[in-house]
């Protein structure tokens, strides 16, 4: 906590804490002792519940997307779709709004928790929350992607189509013509939105006010192009309609957008690097960055390399039903006590252990990626053997304990370079795709172990660890470096009821 408070003078603060370190309630703690307004930003929704949970409502006020709180004067609609949003009055606005309520009490809190979508919206379209003292970027690694995610624009030939009456036509990379085109395409958007607004003084129905709210939001993507796109901004088409998004984080945009005037900045997630910092814009003369070395003991959270198969372009479906699938049925033939995780990278090879391994009757899969956590409540309700295959658990679901006792790490999760956002932003800096993939890699593997008390083992059959790993190790935080080695032979399970009693 000492480190968070006392930063030699410098802006930012950067940690890297192991999962158990404590890190929530050392920034909470920094922010009682020093007095600061406190906002803390989190990936996800669930991480927001997480913190209010822990530290009480009478600490910390959340506040979060008006979608996620209910309209009073029009049921079974959300604030997001309210008539308020589209400037019809209504008497619950300035008195029992349930949005509004927790606006207020958020602006007026001295400890905010909130969301980065949350947080970018209401830096570009409001007024943000008010003066912050100290900025916190919980699961800070996530801070650059999140940003830059908030800033592509996607425009489909659906919604054009739809809600303008027109045809969405391709200009290339001609951002000038994009631009005067989205001119003129926000003013009919907004012409529409105010004819349904008209009718509200006959009451706007729910697939009315649903309507406007697209048009509003088609309408804020429209304006964005107009006065976003510079030369840096990259054009992508694709089968639904066409994405823009920037090549590089401009500084301006990540000071205004993130870090919002905050007069301190502390970033801190399991997987912070210096690469983090860096991809933000910061000078190594900006920020004081350390790093923790984990206390789970390393002989509980061992990741293994065993020599499979090299996967790549090359690799035929032929090699990966014997000789890959081979692997994964060995690791799991040891271990049907006990439940794992086989994580494949795509749906394509997550269909290939399906149809080719010899333990077919115990494996779960989610049927497309919004199903996820459906099949996940149903993996851990599920008593051993069992084993979860999928492409979609990398990152935000805990396995703790008896839930998983074993990972298989099918492939190295390169991100896929077919977006040409994604690729133009790969030309101006090289790194970025190792760094993209490590933080997959490290946050897969942290899937499986929760405490300090808990195990899991985790294997990676993909030979490319053997020459990427080396050479961009310093990516990788120190926990994960000290854990990661090479094994010949599958080695034999520790036995649970040892392990259990060792624990006790």
């Amino acid at each position: 906590m000492r480190s968070i408070l006392c930063a030699d003078g410098r802006r930012f603060i950067g940690h890297a804490l192991p999962t158990g370190a404590g890190k929530s309630l050392a920034y909470i703690a920094a922010a009682l002792i020093s007095g600061r307004r406190t906002v803390i930003l989190t990936k996800t929704k669930g991480l927001q519940d997480q913190i209010e949970s822990e530290f009480g409502k009478d600490l910390v006020a959340d506040i979060r997307g008006r979608n996620a709180y209910a309209c009073l004067l029009v049921p079974g609609v959300s604030c997001a779709d309210g008539p308020c949003s589209h400037g019809v009055k209504c008497p619950h606005k300035q008195l029992d709004c349930p949005y509004r309520t927790a606006l207020k009490r958020a602006m007026e809190a001295g400890i905010v928790v909130t969301n980065y979508s949350f947080w970018f919206h209401a830096q570009a379209f409001a007024d943000g929350l008010g003066k912050v003292d100290f900025l916190v970027l919980d699961e800070g690694h996530e801070a650059g992607e999140a940003l830059t995610d908030f800033l592509v624009i996607e425009i489909t030939k659906k919604e054009i189509s739809e809600l303008l009456g027109e045809q969405l036509r391709y200009y290339g990379a001609d951002l000038d013509r994009w631009q005067e085109w989205a001119q003129t395409s926000a003013s009919i958007a907004s012409h529409r939105r105010a004819q349904y607004v008209r009718k509200a003084e006959g009451g706007l129905t729910k697939a009315q006010l649903h309507r406007a709210s697209r048009l509003k939001v088609l309408e804020q993507s429209l304006l964005a192009i107009t006065q976003s796109l510079d030369y840096y901004w990259i054009v992508h088409r694709t089968e639904d309609g066409v994405r823009f998004g920037p090549s590089r984080l401009d500084p301006g945009l990540v000071e205004r957008l993130l870090f919002a005037g905050a007069e301190k900045v502390y970033l801190t997630s399991a997987t912070l690097c210096e690469r983090t910092l860096e991809f933000l814009g910061l000078s190594e003369e900006s920020y004081n960055f350390s790093e923790w070395p984990s206390s789970f003991p390393i002989a509980n959270r061992r990741i293994l390399h065993i020599p499979t198969l090299r996967i790549n372009y090359g690799t035929t479906s032929r090699d990966l039903a014997l000789m890959w699938v081979g692997r994964i049925d060995q690791i799991i033939s040891g271990r049907l006590d006990r439940k794992g995780i086989v994580h494949t990278q795509s749906f394509k090879k997550r269909d290939i252990v399906l149809q080719n391994s010899e333990h077919k009757e115990i494996l779960f899969t989610n049927t497309d990626t919004y199903k996820i956590a459906e099949i996940v409540d149903v993996f851990k309700r599920t008593h051993a053997p069992a084993v979860l295959v999928t492409p979609s658990a990398k990152a935000g679901f805990d396995f703790p304990y008896e839930e998983c006792r074993y990972q298989i790490i099918g492939k190295i999760p390169f991100p896929s370079t077919a977006d040409e956002i994604l690729r133009a932003r790969l030309q101006r800096d090289p790194r970025l795709l190792d760094y993209l993939t490590m933080q997959a890699l490290v946050q897969t593997c942290g899937r499986g172990i929760r405490a300090a008390d808990d195990f899991c083992e985790t294997y990676i059959i993909d030979d490319t660890v053997e020459w990427w790993f080396p050479k961009i190790a310093d990516m990788a935080p120190r926990w994960f470096r000290e854990a990661f080695g090479k094994v010949n032979v599958i080695p034999k399970p520790s036995s649970l009821e040892g392990r259990k009693r060792k624990a006790s």
